[in-house]
């Protein structure tokens, strides 16, 4: 097992659950400050409830290295589809920060993704199992 790329695939989850953050903050800004045009719309709205959802998955994909990994395969998707649908819909209310940040956690879900440090403990517990 490589700590490398286990820390790094630590990091690419974590980058993940900041950038969520990060937009819900944005988000929530958006969509009660009266002064940006977005404000009080359904978009806003929307926007806000999936950013708190790509949070919730990022935390499940951050801390799930016990599940089992077809839950996590499936987190995996539902978060890049998040990450695609919030995006766009930063993109079309104009947001533009609020749209960096998703972004930055589509770059963080792809560094999760490339570097999965549970399929590295995975396949050590297997070889360990087998005694391969």
């Amino acid at each position: 097992m490589s700590t490398t790329s286990e820390k790094a695939g630590a990091y690419g989850a974590w980058l993940l659950c900041l950038a969520a953050l990060v937009a819900v903050v944005v988000a929530v800004i958006n969509a009660f400050n009266a002064g940006n045009g977005i404000a009080f719309t359904a978009g806003a709205y929307l926007v806000v409830a999936t950013s708190v959802l790509l949070l919730l998955g990022g935390m499940v994909l951050l801390y799930g290295a016990s599940l089992p990994r077809w839950v996590t395969v499936v987190f995996a998707i539902l978060v890049l589809l998040d990450i695609l649908g919030t995006g766009f819909a930063g993109w079309l209310l104009e947001a533009h920060v609020f749209f960096g940040a998703i972004v930055a956690a589509g770059l963080g879900w792809l560094i999760y993704i490339v570097i999965d440090p549970a399929r590295e403990h995975r396949s050590s517990y297997h070889a360990a199992r087998t005694g391969a």
